[in-house]
């Protein structure tokens, strides 16, 4: 990180170290001493730090993963953060639509996901507090320029993939969006000549159109003949328990016309976009049929891309994830800074942690015969195996990255039984707590009782 001050790059790194260690930890009990948690207080407090120059280092290596692939996913996505139970923070606003109620602060991410949901990394971060006097104005909102509204934050994270989609001339970086996302402007801006990255998102409006003229969006997709079939694995929600759902796939090529009620209608262009409708077939009884209509500017002439972007579409969840990390992992929501400025410091260095606790849970996965190495210490790994396996790990006996990470998620819980599936990155990071405390004694009573 540069903060042009060397004691503020090797605190940001000590504090780095220290929250990652205890992922669930307060500020004070994850510094370890009075004297350290004072010294990152004041980190926090220091005008000289912004979230932009701690994210800034970790979005070159980013870029440099990114590189790497030949296809990458930039999701966005928007949490709440309820910061209710702490009113004295200066600076809260309402997340929710009655201006009296939960006070918090809203979180955009932007998140790099191979297609194999492998996080790369984050690419940005927005971070803001509603005006109480901005709740309940539905109809004032329509009149103001995009630029003033909320729905700005998507083209905000498109924009911040057109340098990157620069500098990454073998990779095809597509920016994701749910039907939140679901903005004319946007489409407007992936047809500029400076685009770029390529644009898939979740229609929410029933949109006109412009080609075939006289048609909608939905109606029209629904008359196209079912090109193909796709399962697809859903999470459980609270709304809906995980199943396999078989989905039929619709595509069609379209124009869409500027909507209705917009500012100089009549002078904007009509946008030409690929739409695939996806839906599920036989849902389970009372259960609400999976139903997707997505819109790109990805060429799509065969069922196989049409296919293909219903899969991309469907890493969208792990930003969800990324966030559960945030909130239940890191416990961000009970951070007591007491200013909005000394929460966005805190909150850029709990992304690091929160996208590194993703990280390891996927690249296991993914690369299951890695050297543990890679993401574990000598005595870390020392430390795990003695202690799971009652004996020590001698040397040419080595860890793969995924035998450690499943280790580790044993000391947070997992208990790794046959249909216990794979284990989750909360589990890793109360691991990774544990893990921590138990290498820190084994150093401890290692210096004080050196072996022979």
């Amino acid at each position: 990180m540069d903060f042009g001050d060397q004691r503020l790059v090797k605190r940001s790194q000590h504090i780095l170290k220290s929250f990652f260690a205890h992922p669930a930890a307060s500020i004070p009990e994850a510094s370890g001493s009075v004297a350290a948690a004072r010294a990152a207080y004041d980190f926090f407090d220091n005008v000289s730090v912004s979230s932009e120059a701690i994210l800034a280092s970790h979005g070159r290596r980013t870029l440099e993963r990114m590189a790497q692939e030949p296809v990458v996913l930039a999701v966005q996505d928007t949490t709440s953060l309820n910061h209710s139970r702490h009113p004295h923070i200066d600076g809260l606003g309402p997340i929710a639509s009655d201006s009296e109620g939960a006070q918090g602060l809203f979180l955009h991410t932007t998140l790099a996901l191979t297609p194999q949901r492998v996080p790369l990394g984050v690419i940005q971060a927005q971070m803001w507090a509603r005006q109480a006097a901005q709740t309940g104005q539905s109809e004032q909102r329509r009149q103001r320029p995009i630029e003033d509204k909320e729905s700005y934050k998507w083209i905000e994270s498109f924009q911040a993939c057109q340098p990157l989609q620069a500098e990454l001339a073998d990779t095809c970086l597509v920016n994701i969006g749910d039907r939140e996302s679901d903005v004319y402007e946007l489409f407007e801006i992936a047809q500029g000549p400076l685009s770029g990255p390529h644009l898939l998102i979740r229609a929410e409006q029933d949109r006109s159109l412009a080609e075939p003229s006289g048609q909608r969006l939905r109606s029209w997709l629904e008359q196209q003949p079912v090109a193909g079939h796709l399962r697809v694995a859903l999470k459980a929600t609270p709304k809906r328990a995980a199943r396999t759902a078989e989905l039929e796939v619709r595509w069609a090529a379209v124009r869409l016309k500027p909507p209705r009620n917009s500012p100089g209608r009549q002078l904007r262009p009509t946008i030409p976009v690929w739409a695939i409708l996806a839906q599920e077939v036989n849902p389970p009884p009372r259960a609400e049929p999976v139903r997707w209509m997505l819109l790109t500017n990805l060429e799509v002439q065969t069922i196989d891309q049409a296919l293909e972007k219903v899969q991309w579409y469907c890493v969208r969840w792990e930003i969800e994830v990324f966030h559960r990390i945030l909130k239940s992992g890191r416990q961000i929501e009970q951070r007591q800074l007491e200013q909005f400025d000394r929460l966005e410091r805190c909150l850029a260095l709990d992304l690091l942690v929160a996208w590194r606790i993703h990280f390891l849970t996927k690249h296991g996965r993914q690369h299951p015969d890695l050297p543990a190495s890679v993401s574990f210490t000598e005595d870390e790994l020392q430390v795990l195996y003695h202690y799971l396996e009652k004996k020590p790990l001698l040397p040419g006996n080595t860890l793969t990255l995924r035998q450690a990470t499943h280790m580790t998620t044993r000391l947070g819980g997992f208990l790794g039984r046959k249909g216990d599936g794979e284990p989750g990155p909360l589990t890793l990071s109360r691991g990774l707590h544990h893990l921590h405390d138990m290498t820190s004694g084994y150093l401890v009573a290692r210096r004080c009782h050196p072996p022979p």
